[in-house]
């Protein structure tokens, strides 16, 4: 069963509300997109997660799901105990090697069969743009004190920035991006999972992904796209959803499994309706409150560092010649 598009009007007020923000200690940022999947920016809500890469021409946005996994295998319970105290005696009398020996045969075995009742990813989400101009004035930011990404930048002279973070209070990850200057948002989106056996569907504003994991052996899993634009014009052709002309472009991400029981194309439905129900500036603050109601119990100042200004690859840089910089070692 695919998922029901919920026709549900934003019932919150539209008024932008800054988040508190605490300053530029707690912040990562980079002048260049990130190269590969270990400088890509991270977010989550303890459930639902991406790692978010900032490509100009091409963003990628890799999604997780804490509970997608192949279930393969069966747990096989086994009780070393009794042998410990044999253990400890040879150890005790200098026989090292055979003490680990028999650690290894009795306390350490495998429990589950290598490789299996592995984790899996949810997917990729693939944004492509016509426009391949020379960009300037890039920064890719990711604020811990309100777990919220930015990517801003200058193309063709328009400005255009991003924000994605992922809610824990409305359950979903947001993306938003905007043209300022007359800019215009011209792209295509798709929804991609390593593997086989997805069946990923287009259809006005909607991606729906639906999978049973590992042919049928693992969790079946359900992921919802949510297209929102403003200005312009969007429809699907074949693999992709198409946007043309469009002033903002958001997108509301969903996915669920049925690990715990739920049904996952219901959970989804469930979930998406319950962020439409708020616009994008209110889901932001309820989304900082929430998450700064953890961050703000701890904070940490080791004293300044001046250096800011600096991305913060080459704050590493700088450190790994030796210079101090106690901001970064904070953060």
């Amino acid at each position: 069963m695919g998922l029901v598009l919920l026709a549900i009007s934003f019932s919150c007020a539209d008024q932008e509300k800054v988040p508190v923000f605490t300053g530029p200690e707690v912040e990562l940022w980079y002048d260049a997109p990130a190269a590969d999947w270990n400088e890509a920016l991270p977010i989550g809500n303890g459930r639902l997660g991406a790692m978010v890469f900032g490509g100009t021409s091409q963003e990628r946005i890799q999604l997780n799901e804490e509970s997608i996994w192949t279930r393969q295998g069966s747990y096989e319970d086994r009780d070393g105990t009794e042998a410990i105290p044999q253990v400890r005696q040879l150890l005790f009398d200098g026989n090292y090697k055979e003490a680990q020996d028999l650690a290894v045969k009795e306390l350490l075995q495998e429990r589950l069969p290598s490789g299996t009742n592995a984790y899996q990813t949810l997917g990729d989400l693939m944004i492509s743009y016509d426009d391949s101009s020379e960009v300037t004035d890039y920064r890719r930011s990711l604020r811990l004190d309100s777990a919220l990404i930015r990517v801003n930048y200058t193309k063709s002279g328009n400005k255009y920035r991003r924000e994605v973070f992922s809610s824990a209070a409305r359950n979903v990850i947001i993306f938003r991006e905007k043209a300022a200057n007359g800019g215009k948002i011209d792209c295509h989106i798709q929804l991609t999972r390593p593997g086989e056996g997805e069946v990923v569907m287009y259809g006005d504003n909607m991606i729906t992904m639906k999978q049973y994991v590992d042919k049928g052996d693992g969790v079946m899993l359900a992921c919802g796209v949510k297209l929102i634009i403003i200005g312009g014009h969007v429809h699907s052709w074949g693999d992709r959803l198409e946007v043309d002309g469009a002033r903002s472009m958001e997108l509301r991400i969903v996915s669920s499994t049925d690990y715990f029981g739920e049904e996952p194309c219901a959970d989804c439905e469930a979930c998406l309706g319950q962020s439409l129900e708020c616009n994008f500036n209110r889901a932001l603050e309820e989304h900082v409150n929430e998450y700064q109601g953890y961050f703000n119990r701890v904070d940490i100042n080791l004293g300044g560092s001046g250096t800011t200004h600096l991305p913060t690859n080459e704050r590493l840089d700088l450190v790994k010649k030796g210079k101090n910089d106690p901001g970064l070692t904070a953060l």
